[in-house]
């Protein structure tokens, strides 16, 4: 959870919190409904769910397997 502070932005919010500018649209659509439609505007004291890091896909997670390679036991 991250509580909003004057000034704050959802892009400014997944950089600092999520290491990632890009993943603002994540935060926006797990707080829609307290942020509204006007995602540029984020008022100062909101509690934000951030999205859970240990749920993000890593490589060997997205990964094929190549021809004549096993699939790991979760792709089965």
């Amino acid at each position: 959870m991250y509580v909003t502070q004057h000034g704050d932005t959802l892009y400014d919010i997944a950089r600092r919190e999520l290491g990632k500018a890009s993943r603002w649209t994540e935060i926006y659509e797990l707080n829609r409904a307290q942020i509204g439609n006007d995602y540029n505007f984020v008022p100062p004291g909101l509690k934000l769910v951030l999205p859970d890091e240990r749920r993000q896909p890593t490589d060997s997670m997205t990964r094929r397997p190549q021809p004549g390679e096993a699939a790991p036991a979760y792709q089965r």
